[in-house]
């Protein structure tokens, strides 16, 4: 009995989603979706991780064959990017506002996002582990903490007076720098001691 799907039928629906559901992995970009999760706190919405070597979720396969992570599915759509999933969050729940209002300022907070993406993100990854390339890693993390100190204001948040998706991504990233035995200069330490009082990083970081 041939088990071969007939030419012209539809693939398979998912099961339905009721509100949203975030499949996160356990790298850096899932963690920030994470946390803008937490930060919206919206109401039947839910997360599932997906640990390294468990068997395939069978609704996020049907659709995301290629499991990327993370990945936003909102009844029938599917979201997948960090930084994607963050902006759609944004739009859809706007409360609490996590960008900014002007265009200037939504333009600022992009290009910061595409940095973590293109190069803060991957190189932290780089960092873990003990091989000659990782601590290349950690030493240019150094570099850039100590390039980047001048950008932390006193007070407030990365972009000014409201925290934003930039601030979200940052404390991911420097709880990661952290657990990697970096010590950032002084002004980033004092914005990460903001960042950790914040209610939704604490709760994300500690669970209370």
């Amino acid at each position: 009995m041939s088990l071969r799907r007939p030419r012209n039928s539809l693939p398979p629906k998912p099961a339905p989603v009721a509100g949203l559901v975030l499949y996160a992995g356990s790298d850096l970009w899932s963690d920030w979706a994470r946390l803008i999760f937490t930060e919206k706190d919206v109401v039947d919405a839910r997360v599932d991780r997906l640990r390294a070597g468990a068997p395939p979720n069978e609704d996020l396969l049907v659709l995301n064959p290629e499991q990327r992570l993370p990945a936003l599915a909102d009844r029938e759509l599917l979201i997948t990017g960090a930084r994607v999933i963050a902006e759609y969050l944004e739009e859809r729940y706007p409360h609490p506002r996590l960008m900014p209002t002007d265009p200037a300022g939504r333009a600022r907070a992009r290009m910061v996002l595409e940095r973590f993406e293109q190069e803060l993100f991957p190189l932290l990854e780089e960092a873990a582990g003990d091989k000659a390339a990782a601590k290349a890693a950690r030493l240019k993390l150094g570099q850039t903490l100590a390039v980047s100190a001048r950008s932390f204001s006193a007070r407030g948040w990365f972009l000014g007076p409201e925290f934003s998706l930039v601030d979200s991504a940052w404390a991911v990233w420097l709880q990661g720098v952290f657990a990697r035995g970096i010590e950032p200069p002084e002004p980033v330490r004092n914005y990460a001691e903001r960042l950790a009082q914040r209610p939704a990083v604490r709760r994300f970081f500690t669970g209370r």
